[in-house]
Order: C-alpha cells, then structure tokens, then sequence
C-alpha cells in the first residue's frame, strides 16, 4: 500500500513540475505543440493524398479494363497561319481534319492478332434523347455484341442484344443508368419507345450504375457508360 503511495505521490510531482514549467514557458510549448500538430497533420496529409490518387488511378484502369486499348480517331490542328477568317472555318477546317478512325473490316482484321481476345469498334454521336415530354442529352452509341464484355458491364433490367438484332439492324436499345433514372424515374424502362436524334428506339435493357464522371470518360477516351444509349451498331 505504501508502495502504491509512493508512486503516486511520485507522478504527481512529475505532473505538477511539467505542468509548472509549461505554464513559465508557454511561448516555447506552443511552438512545441503546433511542431507536433503540423507534423502529424502534413503525415496524415500526405497518406491521404496517396491513396486517394491510388484509388483514383485504380478506378480509371476498372472503367477501361487492365488489358485493354482504345483507339480514337485524332483532330488535327490547323495551322494557326492558315486563310480561315472567321470561327465557323476553323471548326470546318478541325472538322475535316478529323481522322475516320477504322473500319469494320480493320476491326474484324484486329481479332487475327494472336494476343487480341475482343475488339468492339463503335461510333458514337452526341445527341437529344427524348422520351414522352422528357429530353436529356447524351451518346448515341453503336456496337457489336463484345463491347459489354470488353469493360465489364452488367445488364440489370431486361435481356442484351441477339444475332437477330444485329442481322437484322433492328431498332431496339440498351440505356445506361443515369438515362433509366433521368428518362423512367417511376417507371419500367424495358419496352418501352425513345427517341435519339431522328431515331426511334425500342429499349429492351438497362445497364447497371458505373461510378464515373464525365471528366473520366474524357480523359480516358470512353464515353459515359451512364449517359449512353447503345444500339447494333
């Protein structure tokens, strides 16, 4: 019991100095304390920025797939010398200086490549989808029966495109999330008729949520799986 008295006795006095030679210089202590605070914030700091660009590095190879390759088609810059006199002739002139990207036949020759799995061409266009007296703007996409394969997208609502929809260029349509959410909020999307531009589409699935922005899909080259409609291409 004495033992126990003594030590407590003993930290006591070791509390009541520190805090008596804390209290005759507080200048030097709270420089201390802010050294300690900004150097354990500056570590914390910095981990989080690491694996926040980890994560943001990680989510980016998901969207495009590990083993895969995207191939666009590159706008070459006109001169900034040349004759055009006005906006309007610097978007015809970047407009005509627009590769064609490849063909379906350059794409079928692709898949001879030993190490090629999938190739999935597609085109794709910026347009109005309307449905009823609901309208958004998203892309109007064209594709082959490998595009959903080639970055891992599930079908959530009803059924993915057949042999017959494509042989046969039938006008049906798979949506993306955000299209379903935006276009049928209360509704069923399966079944029913939208509108892309000119074209009446008959959609027959919805894609599942992929967390991505639109900043993503233009840095990697891809479009918003989210705000696509997908049609045989």
């Amino acid at each position: 019991m004495n033992k126990v008295k003594v030590k407590l006795e003993k930290y006591l006095l070791i509390l009541n100095i520190a805090l008596k030679a804390i209290l005759e210089n507080k200048v030097r202590s709270m420089l201390t304390a802010l050294g300690i605070i900004f150097g354990v914030a500056a570590v914390i700091s910095m981990l989080a920025i690491g694996n926040g660009a980890k994560k943001e590095v990680l989510d980016q190879m998901k969207l495009v797939g590990v083993n895969n390759i995207v191939i666009t088609p590159r706008l070459i810059r006109a001169d900034k010398n040349s004759s055009a006199d006005s906006d309007q002739a610097d978007n015809d002139l970047a407009k005509a200086n627009l590769s064609s990207g490849i063909n379906l036949e350059e794409a079928d020759a692709i898949k001879s490549i030993p190490t090629v799995d999938r190739v999935s061409p597609e085109v794709s266009n910026e347009t109005i989808i309307i449905y009823q007296n609901k309208s958004i703007q998203g892309d109007f996409t064209g594709i082959t029966e490998d595009f959903f394969k080639v970055y891992g997208l599930t079908i959530v609502q009803g059924q993915s495109f057949s042999e017959k929809h494509y042989g046969n260029g039938e006008q049906v349509c798979i949506i993306g999330h955000k299209i379903k959410s935006r276009l049928f909020p209360a509704e069923t999307a399966v079944g029913k008729q939208v509108k892309c531009g000119d074209v009446w589409l008959r959609v027959i699935g919805v894609l599942e949520n992929r967390g991505m922005s639109a900043g993503d899909g233009r840095n990697l080259g891809i479009d918003d799986f989210n705000m696509s409609v997908y049609a045989p291409i």
